[in-house]
């Protein structure tokens, strides 16, 4: 990316020293003509000292095809500037030699850049001539005509709007190249437009962190596709959004049809549509459909029973206007008609409040309406729990093991401190416990099983959840720890140690909230992984030991005490790494192995035990000693 900072005027601001310096007012302009160019040099710069105000709709052509030495890069200011390029009287092809960076402000983030539109006179290819980057912050860009030449990487900051839009019937990534979103950006199937229907949009696609948006129109059906889409973490954490703004009172009907669905990293994937249009009907009745050939991963049953198949990774939000914050997230099942959809009432069995007793059906989708305790007697097996609360109570199942084949657990809640206390097992399933409902939710007796378990809510939030999960639970499952969302750590044996050799990937918050009164409680896991943040708060003693069993990790996050007694012990003989800030208010010491830390390290003092080393490239603001032989 060697020109992704390109030469930005140094005068005074409005007053533009390189690149384009026509007013950006409506109207039509050549790209070719020197007199738009400052010093009559073409080279792509949209300079953030050229400012526009008000809506304005100007139009660059191009006459022929052209080469883009310096890419292009747009840094305007306008509040409300809707740009296009676009072909000249027939399609033309733009070929790039650098990137597309696109960083416009301005007091709103209204407007957009458009690479050609719906009249085929107007299309605009682009040929990346090579693997290329698009860095999108803030805004991103509407594409008409066909992206190929090579594989494409979006990235950029965090910003809702700056998504890679392939918009109207031939927007696509071309056959044989893919395109990577990360950064949180977006794919948007973009079929707004009156009358587009739709088209295959890509072959490969992969969304790190990020999401894939869907919009059709009011004036015909849109029928898109995409080959192999794969979903994986990133700067969100471990969620995955597929959004449609199609709804039934707007648009007509729109359906989109994956190949392949695959998950790296065991993201949870939540689904929002507005209207809840979301697979209500078959195709052609006012319905959003998306059909999925492969990589549901389904726990099986029959549909329209209560033994309705569940896919236990993936959500549906309640969320008519998208805003993020809607009330309950729902599970979602999927048939051959009409594709993802949520539960319906007859594909669940439910219990209220002072219901004692066992599970009427063996294997059955239960949800548990909290107004008063439900409790659960004996052993019982369940395909899914939800438990939905809206007044005092939770879910009690102490006197058996309740077992979760697929699963799914997942909290819905209008108030805090709802619970589950019980010894769940989650037998050969992953566990996906998930709480979107902004609300603290406990819980407490024991969580098994002999794979992994996955915890996620309020991803979207930018602190992760001021609600935590609070586990108070004892852990007894085999497999890793993914904390996708909040963790408040009120019980330190949940944590994978000791006979259970699991790691611990944090790509949110830890939070210690456990305790022993004044004495030092050990907190103690094997490797750590990840990206996220672990804090001591409070005023408690906490002594953190990692790496256990010998184990490795490699964690890019940090760790950080504000309040209490906070140690750090690295144990074992493995090497974890610590890539992120360091900062607790007591020792560090290496007991064995290798710790490396390759960011700030702040601490009462660093000890190397005998036998132990210690490495990296970052800064440590204390004393540093070796015993013996270290």
């Amino acid at each position: 990316l060697s020109t992704l900072s390109m030469l930005v005027g140094t005068a005074a601001f409005g007053e533009v020293t390189t690149g384009w310096q026509s007013p950006l007012v409506t109207g039509n302009y050549d790209w070719a003509d020197a007199a738009n160019w400052v010093n009559g040099e073409i080279n792509g710069v949209f300079s953030s000292d050229l400012v526009g105000s008000g809506k304005t709709y100007p139009n660059i052509t191009f006459a022929a095809d052209t080469e883009l030495p310096d890419g292009l890069n747009f840094g305007f200011v306008n509040a409300e500037q809707y740009l296009t390029l676009m072909g000249d009287s027939a399609p033309r092809t733009l070929k790039l030699d650098n990137a597309i960076v696109v960083n416009v402000g301005g007091a709103t983030t209204k407007g957009a850049i458009a690479f050609g539109g719906t009249d085929a006179t107007k299309v605009l290819n682009i040929d990346l001539n090579g693997d290329r980057t698009f860095l999108f912050e803030n805004w991103g860009a509407n594409f008409y005509g066909a992206i190929g030449g090579g594989n494409l990487l979006v990235t950029g900051n965090d910003a809702n709007n700056a998504n890679l839009l392939l918009a109207g019937n031939a927007g696509c990534i071309e056959s044989g190249c893919s395109v990577t979103m990360t950064a949180g950006r977006g794919l948007y199937l973009y079929g707004k437009d009156k009358y587009i229907t739709g088209c295959h949009r890509a072959d490969t696609v992969r969304i790190e962190g990020g999401f894939l948006l869907m919009e059709g129109n009011e004036g015909s059906s849109v029928v898109d596709s995409l080959g192999e889409v794969t979903f994986a973490p990133g700067s969100r954490g471990g969620l995955v959004r597929i959004q449609s703004y199609c709804n039934t009172g707007k648009y007509k009907n729109y359906r989109l049809n994956i190949s392949k669905l695959i998950r790296e990293g065991k993201p949870l994937v939540e689904f929002q549509a507005a209207s809840g249009a979301l697979g209500t009907t078959d195709f052609g009745n006012g319905s959003v459909n998306v059909m999925v050939e492969s990589g549901l991963d389904m726990i099986g049953g029959e549909s329209g029973t209560v033994t309705a198949p569940v896919i236990p990774w993936m959500r549906e939000r309640d969320d008519t206007n998208l805003t993020g914050d809607g009330p309950f997230e729902r599970l979602m099942t999927y048939d051959s008609s009409r594709g993802l959809r949520v539960l319906s009432a007859a594909e669940q069995e439910s219990y209220d409040g002072g219901f004692v007793g066992p599970v009427t059906t063996t294997g059955a989708n239960v949800v548990a309406n909290v107004n008063g305790d439900v409790e659960f007697t004996g052993d019982n097996t369940v395909k899914s729990l939800k438990v939905n609360a809206s007044g005092s109570g939770g879910l009690v199942a102490t006197s058996g093991v309740l077992k979760v084949t697929s699963g799914a657990i997942d909290f819905s809640s209008s108030r805090d401190n709802v619970s589950i206390t019980a010894n769940i097992d989650f037998g050969d399933a992953d566990g996906y416990i998930t709480d979107y409902s902004q609300k603290k939710s406990n819980f407490r007796g024991t969580i098994g099983g002999n794979k992994d378990v996955i915890l996620a809510n309020n991803l979207l939030r930018s602190d992760f959840c001021s609600a935590p999960i609070s586990m108070e639970a004892n852990g007894t499952f085999a497999g890793d720890l993914y904390i996708n969302g909040s963790l408040g750590l009120a019980n330190a044996n949940f944590l994978p140690s000791g006979a259970r050799k699991g790691r611990v990937i944090n790509r949110g918050l830890i939070r210690l909230t456990c305790n022993d009164g004044k004495n030092y409680l050990v907190v103690r896991m094997n490797g750590l992984d990840g990206s996220g943040r672990i804090t001591l708060e409070n005023s408690y003693y906490i002594q953190l030991e990692i790496g256990d069993n010998d184990a490795d990790g490699s964690y890019a996050g940090t760790i950080q005490r504000t309040g209490g007694n906070l140690r750090l012990h690295k144990i074992g003989a493995g090497c974890q790494t610590f890539g992120g800030d360091v900062s607790v208010n007591q020792e560090i010491v290496v007991n064995g192995g290798t710790a490396v830390f390759d960011g700030e390290v702040a601490a009462s003092s660093v000890t190397v035990a005998d036998g132990a080393a210690i490495g990296g490239k970052g800064v440590i603001n204390t004393s540093l000693a070796f015993d013996g032989n270290a």
